[in-house]
């Protein structure tokens, strides 16, 4: 007597970007602050996608390469903290 298994499909599962990968990633690419001072960039899945002093532009183009990008304002590299 034989028995059978239950069929189960395989299915290839896509790593989404976690905003604590995003957030890592930044954390660790302190010279961001001082290449992009003052413009929008975008990260996704671990990578800087975009940069610019354009919101909207900036947006565009990260969402072609990402679904779900995280966008940061960087400061001026000379901020005075009182």
């Amino acid at each position: 007597m034989s028995t059978l298994k239950p069929k189960t499909k395989s299915r290839t599962v896509r790593k989404r970007s976690s905003p604590d990968r995003d957030l890592e990633w930044l954390a660790n690419h302190p010279e961001v602050f001082v290449q992009y001072s003052k413009q929008w960039i975008a990260i996704a899945k671990g990578k800087l996608i975009a940069h610019g002093n354009d919101l909207s532009n900036v947006a565009r183009e990260a969402y072609r390469v990402s679904t779900k990008p995280m966008f940061f304002h960087v400061p001026p590299d000379k901020l005075l903290v009182l």
